[in-house]
């Protein structure tokens, strides 16, 4: 028998426990980050981000609903009456989810946790992939990559712990390339088709890795030049099949032109911020310091030792130099960038790399090579060192101390990966110096030992470098929402409003939090902005002017070709226009919910009380809205009772038209308080020339009383002429009004008219500056005799 059979068994028995331990490593890491963003043990951890709700959620009804055709739930979206059907882009990775969540819903009766436990593994499955992707290579000093793994940015990391597709779409990238590098054909064809069903964005991510690899290898060096064709027939063979089988397979194509490039790589809209660059290219840079260290180092080593690239080194470079690009357009590549970037460099670093080692086995053995011994040394003592200062930055006011808290935890997969080392020396030892040296000599023992103990200590000391890092993950990780809140709110509107009622909520991104808690409502945006925007321009810049509180406003219509075709927003427009029965606003809402509070003939505070004034400070406001004929019995009411001046900036105006800005009510049009030639007004309309503004005149009303001027913000510049209509014909024709001059105060009698139009119109110096301010404008009632005394307050700094 084979002397050295056992041993290689040994061998064989240590790398399975070190990719064990390696994907322990991960899950334990992902679960303690999770477990950090909360203070007190057994406090609800929920889950990070937006659209984790949603995703777990899809999980947890896709038994019940399976590939739905449509999604009732979303009122005014692309998919829903017209344009193409709803294609759920996510299928994939929500039957990934549907195991963890359902065990999480039968074993604690909370989805939330399902989704934390698919996530960590999806992480440990990551990082289990980017360690054979690393044995696959033979990666000399394999324990410092994957301590470096570790050294990501703490966006890497944060991101990861989203519950979202792109962890798992990485996990696919991994597979995919394994499976290339290994010429494994029937594997990579079924990854790419798989990949598909996962993430739709794979329709395009997984032909690009092919082509990459298949490019590299027509067009790599002389010697390892060929044309892998049967490895493009099966990928290829793959890909239909994993298209055509996609149950939305006819709205795949149509979806990635309308979210991915309509919505991500080329916004014309307001976008989510992942979508958003960098702001400073300086924070990239520092931020992922260790990773282009590596990746710079690797590559100087490469040049100066050589040899030329292979082609599973050239398909990582260029995947690698892909995904900085796309980094810098897009922050939401930070999740694939960091692991392929270190991938690369050990990849690139291996060559060189392999020499140092055999010199250190060199050493070991007794038989040293001086020029490469001196080179490991140096490596040793770099490594050391930056893990002793990296050890030494952990604030010491217990910055990182939850996790040195759960040292013993992460250290049990350390532990695995340091025997796993040991023995996996020991068994090549063993090998290269035959049977009669299998006994460890005094010397070899030593030497063995320090490099073992450098192995060993790495992976703690990254853990120590990146503690700052892993805290700020920790933060990034946090649910920010009150889910005890929400689940009170909407079990509230579950028991007080009818199945389909509609909710407008104050924000667009709000919906999968609240479709995980309440599917009784449907609500009238979310998942992504540009599903409302293609369906109706129109209606979603009037929904971001009034979930801003920027009512009376107007809009700009799509249709306009030359921008002056403009059309009213008004509070009225989210029962006449969505149709809602419900509006919900947060504390970043409160100028919605104050304009909801101040028309109480068309919407009534419901939740958490009736009194807009004790509930001002909840976390949430819940308005019912009135229907028509109730909104109209109350307007009557209300309109039979005259008693003192009625301020304009309190009604709703019929129309409103103006060259810049919104009408802002008691604010100028920059959203300051109105102050003219230095006093200031508590009261008024703060437009822009050119502007219309039509109001209707309750009954009881006899005189129109205001100051009209240029606001002091212009600093003194701007002029404008303005005029007021009664019915349509002109009552007033004021001089030309300029900045920091004397504004005019004026006093109209009614005489029964119905409607006033107010009206501001630019000189001969256009309309720059033109900030027109209607000052205390107010209607006073027939039987009220006081002459015009403009009701002011003390005057104060115009900026407040």
């Amino acid at each position: 028998m084979n002397p050295n059979f056992s041993v290689r068994h040994r061998g064989r028995l240590f790398t399975w426990i070190e990719a064990l331990a390696v994907f322990v490593l991960g899950f334990v890491v992902m679960n303690i980050f999770y477990a950090g963003t909360v203070s007190t043990p057994g406090a609800e951890i929920g889950v990070p981000g937006h659209d984790s709700f949603y995703h777990i959620a899809m999980a947890s009804i896709l038994p019940k609903v399976g590939a739905m055709p449509e999604f009732p739930w979303l009122e005014y979206v692309y998919f829903r009456d017209e344009g193409s059907a709803f294609v759920s882009h996510h299928w994939g990775f929500h039957l990934l989810l549907l195991p963890f969540v359902k065990a999480a819903e039968w074993m604690k009766g909370d989805g939330l946790t399902g989704g934390r436990w698919a996530m960590s593994a999806v992480f440990a499955t990551n990082l289990l992939l980017f360690h054979l992707l690393l044995r696959r290579r033979n990666v000399p000093l394999h324990w410092l990559w994957i301590a470096l793994f570790f050294l990501l940015p703490d966006q890497y990391f944060a991101r990861h712990g989203f519950v979202r597709a792109i962890g798992a779409s990485l996990m696919f990238m991994q597979l995919i390339l394994l499976a290339l590098f290994s010429r494994r054909l029937l594997l990579a064809g079924l990854a790419v088709g798989a990949y598909v069903h996962l993430y739709l964005g794979a329709v395009m991510f997984g032909p690009v890795l092919v082509a990459i690899f298949a490019m590299a290898n027509i067009f790599g060096s002389a010697e390892d030049r060929e044309f892998p064709i049967r490895l493009i027939l099966f990928t290829t063979l793959g890909w239909v099949i994993g298209v055509v089988s996609y149950p939305y397979a006819g709205g795949i194509f149509e979806f990635l032109r309308l979210q991915v490039f309509g919505s991500g790589l080329s916004p014309d809209i307001e976008v989510g911020r992942e979508w958003k660059p960098y702001s400073d290219a300086w924070f990239l840079v520092t931020m992922a310091g260790t990773l282009l260290v590596a990746w710079t180092g690797a590559l100087l080593l490469r040049l100066r030792m050589g040899p030329r690239l292979n082609a599973e080194e050239t398909t990582l470079m260029v995947l690698n130099l892909a995904f900085l690009v796309l980094t810098f357009k897009a922050r939401r590549f930070i999740e694939y960038w960091p692991p392929v970037c270190l991938l690369s460099a050990a990849y690139l670093a291996a060559p060189p790399l392999s020499a140092i080692v055999r010199s250190t086995r060199s050493w070991v053995a007794g038989r040293s090579e001086p020029a490469q011994l001196r080179i490991s040394i140096a490596i040793a003592i770099a490594l050391s060192a930056a893990c002793f200062l990296g050890w030494s930055r952990i604030d010491r006011q217990g910055d990182a101390s939850w996790m040195l808290a759960h040292w013993y935890i992460w250290a049990t997969p350390l532990v695995l990966i340091a025997l796993s080392t040991i023995g996996r020396t020991w068994s090549e030892l063993r090998m290269t110096t035959g049977p009669r040296d299998s006994v460890l000599r005094a010397p070899l023992f030593v030497r063995a030992t320090i490099v073992i103990v450098i192995a060993t200590l790495l992976p703690v000391g990254a853990l120590a470098v990146g503690a700052r890092g892993f805290s700020a993950t920790v933060d990034r990780l946090e649910c920010y929402y009150d889910l005890e809140e929400v689940q009170s709110m909407m079990t509230f509107l579950e028991e007080n409003s009818e199945p389909g009622d509609l909710l407008f909520t104050d924000d667009w991104d709000v919906f999968p939090l609240f479709f995980y808690y309440n599917r009784h409502n449907h609500y009238i945006v979310g998942l992504d902005p540009k599903f409302t925007h293609e369906r109706d321009p129109d209606l979603w810049n009037r929904y971001v002017k009034i979930s801003r509180g920027q009512v009376p406003s107007t809009i700009q219509l799509a249709s306009s070709t030359d921008g002056t075709d403009r059309t009213p927003v008004a509070l009225d427009d989210i029962r006449d226009h969505f149709q809602a029965q419900y509006v919900i606003a947060d504390r970043d809402h409160r100028s919605l919910a104050e304009a909801l509070s101040e028309a109480p003939d068309f919407a009534e505070l419901v939740y958490p009380s009736s009194d807009y004034e004790e509930s001002e400070d909840a976390t949430y406001l819940v308005f019912r809205i009135r229907d028509a004929g109730e909104a109209g019995e109350i307007a009557d009411r209300s309109g039979q009772e005259v008693s003192g001046p009625l301020f304009l900036s309190d009604l709703r105006p019929l129309s409103v038209s103006q060259g810049w800005g919104d009408l802002r009510a008691d604010r100028t049009v920059d959203g300051y308080r109105i102050r003219l030639n230095g006093r200031s007004y508590g009261h008024g309309l703060g437009t822009h020339a050119p502007s219309r503004i039509l109001y209707e005149i309750p009954e009881g009303y006899g005189w129109l009383e205001t100051t009209v001027g240029i606001d002091d913000e212009t600093d003194g510049r701007g002029s404008t002429t303005v005029s007021i209509l009664l019915d349509g014909s002109s009552v007033y024709d004021s001089p030309k009004l300029r900045g920091g001059h004397p504004p005019a105060v004026t006093r109209i009698p009614l005489d029964g008219a119905r409607q006033v139009q107010l009206e501001a119109n630019p000189t001969s110096d256009g309309q720059q500056h033109d900030h027109v301010c209607w000052a205390d404008i107010r209607l006073v009632p027939l039987n009220d005799a006081a002459t015009l005394e403009v009701r002011s307050e003390p005057s104060t700094a115009a900026h407040e």
